[in-house]
């Protein structure tokens, strides 16, 4: 029950923390004294002016529609969980069992969004001193928040009485 109630709580902040990511606009920092600019998914702004970034630039459109998509199940696990809670099952498939599989999912879409901005970010940076920001790291935080909420909601199954004793 604690390891059910510790993966919806974890799976719910991981949503905020992955929303909030997706449409802040701090994901990298120039730091030059000439050239101060932040920028996002959706936007970069320099010098106090914003402009919308290009979805022709690969990369970024490919970590939009990760981590957008991501969002959207990451909402439907939340659901997933909290039916979970009614001891609802499918032969010895608990609903953890099915909340933490779907979770999984949802951290490798969030996984290649994040891996491929991270590579893909210094060669198309043209900046002396430049850095990821805060938007970036609750991506990576809301990536290790998923893995928990899905190790705790594999514990929550392989605790209830109907889990794989064969296996």
């Amino acid at each position: 029950m604690w390891c059910k109630l510790a993966g919806t709580v974890l799976l719910s902040i991981s949503f905020i923390l992955l929303l909030i990511s997706l449409v802040t606009d701090y994901w990298a920092v120039i730091y030059d004294k000439d050239n101060r600019a932040h920028w996002g998914l959706w936007q970069r702004c320099s010098l106090g002016v914003c402009q919308n970034i290009n979805s022709s630039i690969e990369y970024i459109a490919l970590a939009r529609g990760c981590i957008s998509f991501s969002a959207v199940l990451n909402v439907l696990a939340i659901l997933v969980a909290i039916s979970s809670f009614a001891k609802w099952q499918i032969r010895r498939i608990t609903g953890a069992l099915v909340t933490s599989i779907f979770i999984f999912f949802i951290a490798l879409f969030v996984l290649v969004a994040m891996a491929v901005y991270t590579s893909e970010t210094p060669g198309m940076v043209n900046a002396n001193s430049w850095g990821y920001a805060w938007s970036f790291f609750l991506g990576w935080i809301a990536l290790v928040f998923l893995i928990g909420a899905g190790i705790c909601l594999c514990f929550d199954h392989c605790n209830s009485a109907t889990n794989y004793e064969n296996l």
